[in-house]
């Protein structure tokens, strides 16, 4: 038997490699023989980047920033390409409208 293993994450308590880990550990509890494959789905919201760049190989640039209240902190970044993830329909538009403002197409 082959499944294929395909969550999204469960907002503030598992990302979506970890449920599909324990989705997967289920599965060959009841079926041991099971081959197994994981793919785990973001929908635009949080988590999005993080699934991304372990279904691609990506590896996120870290940098010291000044935040909004002007503290120090360190965020992330991608290096070549930018993938824009939006979810729902009320943010198609808005997407739409950001992207040509930057020349997009």
């Amino acid at each position: 038997m082959r499944i294929i293993i395909s969550p999204d994450s469960f907002k503030g308590s598992m990302t979506a490699m970890s449920a599909a880990d324990q989705i997967e550990a289920g599965i060959l509890t009841v079926f041991p023989a099971a081959k197994t494959i994981k793919i785990p789905m973001a929908d635009g919201g949080k988590g999005t980047a993080e699934t991304y760049l372990m279904i691609s190989g990506g590896e996120l640039i870290w940098h010291a920033v000044m935040d909004p209240c002007n503290r120090n902190i360190r965020a992330s970044r991608g290096a070549e390409k930018i993938v824009i993830g939006l979810g729902g329909s009320a943010t198609i538009k808005a997407g739409v409208g950001s992207l040509h403002t930057q020349g997009g197409e």
